[in-house]
């Protein structure tokens, strides 16, 4: 199951698998923007905690300028956009593969952004992080362990 934690103050809602740790992660998710309220959705993997801290997460984002796909990543308090590309569109499957020091984000199976994490390189959990947007379907797989794949229906 997923256990959720919500900050009203920012107005978003992180969600995280239990009982689901890995560094080299597949994490796959589909999401909509089509809301007028929807700010963003994304995908978490490496999460540590506690909270809102220390986690890559790949969303996508919308702005006045249309729809983007966005790489970030938290430590500690800071937040660091690695890298970003723009979207023709708000919904469909968000994929982020956090495999080694390297991120690639893919939205409806076409490879978007490609960068490399800095720091160490830790296990941690899988989840969903959102504002105001919808996520359906969510998967998750240890790719250093063949068959370990886990879906959750959401939404």
């Amino acid at each position: 199951c997923l256990e959720a934690q919500r900050a009203t103050a920012d107005e978003f809602s992180l969600a995280t698998l239990r009982h689901f740790r890995a560094a080299d992660v597949v994490v796959r998710a589909h999401v909509d923007l089509r809301h007028a309220a929807a700010r963003y959705a994304g995908i978490v993997a490496r999460y540590q905690g506690p909270a809102d801290k220390n986690m890559l997460l790949a969303l996508v984002a919308q702005a006045d300028s249309g729809f983007h796909a966005q790489m970030w990543q938290q430590r500690g308090a800071v937040w660091s956009c690695l890298k970003t590309a723009k979207l023709s569109r708000g919904h469909g499957q968000l994929e982020l593969q956090a495999i080694g020091s390297e991120a690639i984000i893919s939205f409806e199976d076409q490879p978007l952004i490609r960068c490399h994490i800095p720091g160490s390189i830790e296990a941690g959990g899988v989840g969903l992080r959102a504002a105001g947007a919808t996520i359906r379907v969510f998967t998750a797989r240890d790719s250093s362990a063949a068959g370990d794949f886990r879906t959750r229906r959401c939404g």
